[in-house]
């Protein structure tokens, strides 16, 4: 059910500048290893970096938040990004407005 659920969510998702972001560092300094955008207004990116916690997911929604996960092994951080991925597009394809904010409010505070 959750694979059904995450394929149907990666209909809107893009490779961020035609894949051209991999192996590039990233924001949080580290090598991005995934990165995509969605065609309503959000960007999730995979980071490995040498120090602290090694994996961090940097997502954001335009206008709205910015916000970086950080993960201590790789299968852990595969499996956020796309549950994230899920998350992330449920939102933008709210259609009541007022929905949407409270939505993207409560979103934010469980991220």
């Amino acid at each position: 059910m959750l694979k059904n659920s995450l394929e149907k969510g990666n209909d809107h998702w893009n490779p961020f500048q035609n894949g051209s972001t991999i192996g590039m560092k990233g924001s949080e300094r580290g090598i991005i290893i995934r990165d995509e955008e969605h065609d309503l207004g959000a960007r999730i990116t995979l980071e490995k970096i040498d120090t602290g916690a090694p994996y961090r997911i940097t997502s954001s929604i335009c206008g709205w938040m910015i916000h970086t996960s950080f993960f201590s092994d790789e299968v852990r951080a595969i499996s956020a990004y796309d549950v994230m991925k899920l998350e992330l597009n449920n939102m933008l394809l709210e259609k009541d407005e007022i929905n949407l904010a409270q939505k993207i409010s409560k979103f934010i505070q469980e991220f």
